[in-house]
C-alpha cells in the first residue's frame, strides 16, 4: 500500500458514526406502553441543587478574564466538601462526589496555585478529586472512548472540562465540527450516570436581540453547542465587586438572576435581582412617568439615567437595545427624532 492510499485508508477509518451502539449491542430494548408507564426508572438526582443534577452536561459561560476557571474550581471543591455553593445552592448530602478536573489551559504550577487558595492541607486526603492535564482531542472518537473508559475505571460521577474550545480540533463557529463530536461526548458521559460541566467562553451578542435572552446563545461558537447541553449557567460582571449568575435548563426550573458579591477569591450570595435589561427598563419607565410630557428623547433619558444611583455599567447602544426590547416602552419617530413613551 503506497503512502497516499495508506493516508486515505486512515481517514476513512476515522469516520465514525456520531452515536455508538452500546457494548451489548443487539436488538434494542422496546417497551409495550403499559409496561413502560409502570417501569420504575431512576430520575436525575441533584448534585448541586439548582445548578447540576446527575447525568447532565451543563455549560458554564462567562467573558474572558472573568474568572470562569476560578469559579468552577471553587464550586467543585466546595461541592466535594458538602458546602453551599456561593452560600446559596445546596449540595446534596446523600450524593458522594468522585470528580475529575480536566484542565486543558493553564500550566501545572498555575493550576496548583489556584487550587492551593481553596484547599487546606487537611482537606486534600478527604476530597475525592482527580486532576488530569493530559490533552484530549474529542474530535476523535477513540479519544471519547478513552474518556469513557477512564470514567468507568475510576468511577467518576462529575467531570469539569476546562475549557471546551481546547478539547477538540476544528472551528467552534462551524456546526459540522461541533456536531461531529459533542453529541457523542454528551451521550458517552451521561449514559454512565456521570455529569459534566463544560467551561465555555462568552461570545458577542446584541443585548435586546431575541436570541440574547437565551443564555445558551451567549456561548462563543456554533449554536449547536447550546442545542446539545442540558443547561447553561452564565456569570456576568456588573461592576468590580458585583456579579450576577443566571441559569437556563432544559428539563427543570431556571433561575433568572442572582446577585453575587466578590470578596477576594470568594463569591457570595447577595439576593436576587432583575437582569440588566429589565433593571434599566424599569428605571426608564419611572423617568418617563416623571417627565413633563410623559415622553422623552434618548439623550434626555441617558442624562437622567446617569443621575440615578444605579451602578450598572453599559454603553448608549446597549441602552437603546434594552429600551427597544422592553414590551412596556414604545418608540415612535416624531420630526425625525425617536420619542420614548410608556406602552398602554
Amino acid at each position: 500500500m503506497d503512502e497516499k492510499t495508506h493516508k486515505n485508508a486512515n481517514e476513512l477509518n476515522n469516520l465514525k458514526p456520531t452515536f455508538r451502539l452500546p457494548d451489548d449491542a443487539g436488538l434494542r430494548k422496546t417497551y409495550p406502553l403499559e409496561e413502560f408507564m409502570n417501569e420504575k426508572f431512576k430520575g436525575n438526582k441533584p448534585i448541586i441543587d439548582g445548578l447540576i443534577s446527575t447525568s447532565e452536561m451543563i455549560g458554564f459561560v462567562a467573558k474572558s478574564k472573568l474568572g470562569k476557571s476560578l469559579v468552577t474550581s471553587k464550586m467543585l471543591i466546595d461541592a466535594c466538601k458538602g458546602k453551599e455553593i456561593f452560600g446559596y445552592f445546596q449540595t446534596n448530602p446523600n450524593f458522594e462526589i468522585k470528580a475529575l478536573l480536566l484542565d486543558l489551559e493553564v500550566s501545572f504550577g498555575a493550576l496548583q496555585a489556584r487550587l492551593e487558595s481553596f484547599i487546606d492541607d487537611g482537606d486534600m486526603s478527604k476530597l475525592k478529586i482527580d486532576v488530569c492535564k493530559s490533552p484530549f482531542d474529542f474530535s476523535r472518537y477513540d479519544e471519547i472512548q478513552a474518556l469513557r473508559d477512564l470514567i468507568k475505571a475510576k468511577g467518576y460521577n462529575l467531570i469539569v472540562i476546562d475549557p471546551l474550545y481546547r478539547s477538540y480540533s476544528g472551528n467552534e463557529m462551524k456546526q459540522k465540527d461541533i456536531k461531529g463530536f459533542l453529541p457523542s461526548l454528551q451521550t458517552e458521559i451521561t449514559q454512565l450516570g456521570c455529569s459534566c460541566i463544560l467551561v465555555c467562553h462568552e461570545g458577542k451578542s446584541i443585548e435586546g436581540d431575541a436570541r440574547s435572552n437565551h443564555i445558551g446563545h451567549k456561548i462563543r461558537g456554533s449554536s449547536a453547542i447550546s442545542d446539545v447541553l442540558d443547561g447553561t449557567i452564565r456569570l456576568h460582571k456588573v461592576n468590580e465587586t458585583e456579579y450576577t449568575l443566571s441559569g437556563q435548563f432544559r428539563n427543570r426550573e431556571s433561575f433568572e438572576s442572582i446577585s453575587l458579591l466578590k470578596d477576594g477569591m470568594e463569591f457570595r450570595y447577595n439576593g436576587t435581582q432583575l437582569p440588566p435589561a429589565k433593571q434599566v427598563a424599569k428605571t426608564v419607565i419611572e423617568l418617563i412617568k416623571q417627565s413633563q410630557n410623559q415622553s422623552m428623547v434618548f439623550d434626555e433619558i441617558w442624562k437622567a439615567y446617569q443621575a440615578t444611583p444605579s451602578k450598572l455599567i453599559f454603553s448608549k447602544s446597549s441602552m437603546r437595545n434594552y429600551l427597544k426590547a422592553s414590551p412596556h416602552i414604545n418608540v415612535s419617530k416624531i420630526g425625525g427624532v425617536n420619542q420614548y413613551e410608556i406602552s398602554e
